[in-house]
């Protein structure tokens, strides 16, 4: 079962990030460590336009795959306008933890496993539990996911999952504030974690680092 964890991100996860302003970002995409490559070691390419006048902003999925002993992604070279959002995701469940890390030309950078503005990760939960969370970096942002069953011998039950299958769950994170910080799901749900304000959030399921109890909360972390 895939870990809550922004750090490593699996076929459960998946990482995105708005590009606001006009530039070229290069990027690689590598295990979980992926931010300490060298800065010539970033294969891949964003190149970051300036919008068409009365243009919507667009999502744009990139892939993300292992062979060989690496990874690579769909679109090595991408193009799109500012303000649009970019999301990596790796299709393939045997796929390995993997992180994603860029550099822009003004030397700005951005992480899957330090999400600062404008970035989001979603997680599907596939098991019923409490997940609380919290930053793995050190920050005061934390929480907690309550995932519900479902009764698979109930016909009625089985219709009302599948109905709340279709409904997303978006948690705000900006600075410490979390909203909600508590939050029930069903089980196979996605849970999107919005950023804004962050000097490099991890979000990072609670069992996996040592932490104090989570002030925003109701319980401590497990």
């Amino acid at each position: 079962m895939s870990a809550l964890d922004s750090r490593a991100l699996t076929s459960l996860d998946c990482f995105g990030q708005r590009f606001s302003a006009p530039g070229r970002t290069r990027y690689t995409v590598g295990g979980p460590l992926a931010a300490c490559v060298e800065t010539d070691e970033l294969p891949f390419s964003i190149t970051v336009r300036r919008p068409d006048d009365n243009s919507a902003q667009r999502q744009h999925d990139v892939e993300v795959r292992h062979a060989r002993g690496g990874f690579t992604v769909a679109t090595p070279q991408l193009e799109i306008a500012a303000g649009d959002v970019v999301i990596w995701h790796a299709a393939a469940a045997g796929t390995p933890p993997y992180g994603v890390w860029g550099l822009d030309e003004s030397d700005g950078t951005f992480s899957s496993a330090a999400l600062r503005d404008a970035a989001f990760y979603g997680h599907v939960f596939g098991a019923a539990g409490e997940y609380a969370w919290q930053d793995a970096n050190g920050g005061t942002a934390c929480g907690v996911v309550r995932v519900r069953d479902v009764d698979s011998r109930d016909r009625k039950a089985c219709e009302r999952w599948r109905e709340e299958l279709k409904e997303g769950s978006i948690v705000a994170v900006e600075g410490g504030k979390v909203e909600p910080a508590e939050l029930s799901v069903v089980v196979g749900q996605t849970v999107l974690f919005a950023v804004a304000g962050s000097e490099g959030l991890a979000i990072t399921d609670a069992s996996l680092i040592r932490l104090s109890q989570c002030p925003a909360t109701s319980q401590p972390p497990a």
